[in-house]
C-alpha cells in the first residue's frame, strides 16, 4: 500500500516537472542554451522509471510465467478447476455452439483429450459420433 502512495506522488511530481518544462519551452524569450537544457531535462524526465516500478514489473512478469507454467503438466495432473478452464478455452477458441457437442464435452474422459503439456493447451478432443435418431 505504501508503494502505491509513493508511486502516485512520484507521478504527480513527474507530471508537474514535465508541465513546467513544456511551459517554459513555449516561452519565446528564452535563450537557445536554456531551450536545449530544458529539452534535455524533459527527455530525461519522460524516460525516468522509478526503481519500485521496475521491481513491480519484474514481479508481474514472474507471476505471469508461473501462471503459464501452472498448466504445463500432463492432463491427468491438472485439478478439476484447471481442466474446466482449459475446456472452456478450447470451446471458445473453436467456437463450439452446438448443444449436443457441449453436452458430450461435459462427460468427457481423460483418454479422449489430446493435451499439449508443453504449450498448456488442448490440441484435440476425440468425441464419439453423435447418434441421431
Amino acid at each position: 500500500m505504501k508503494k502505491n502512495y509513493y508511486n502516485l506522488l512520484d507521478n504527480i511530481v513527474k507530471e508537474n516537472k514535465i508541465y513546467r518544462f513544456k511551459e517554459e519551452l513555449n516561452d519565446t524569450n528564452i535563450s537557445k542554451d536554456r531551450s536545449d537544457y530544458l529539452n534535455e531535462l524533459l527527455k530525461k524526465e519522460e524516460e525516468t522509471i522509478f526503481k519500485y516500478v521496475e521491481e513491480e514489473n519484474k514481479i508481474k512478469k514472474h507471476i505471469d510465467k508461473l501462471k503459464d507454467n501452472h498448466y504445463k503438466k500432463i492432463w491427468r495432473c491438472l485439478t478439476d478447476e484447471q481442466k474446466e478452464i482449459k475446456l472452456n478455452e478450447y470451446i471458445k477458441n473453436k467456437n463450439i455452439v452446438d448443444e449436443k457437442i457441449l453436452e458430450q464435452l461435459k462427460t468427457i474422459s481423460n483418454k479422449q483429450i489430446v493435451y499439449d503439456k508443453y504449450n498448456g493447451i488442448i490440441s484435440e478432443i476425440k468425441l464419439e459420433e453423435i447418434k441421431t435418431n
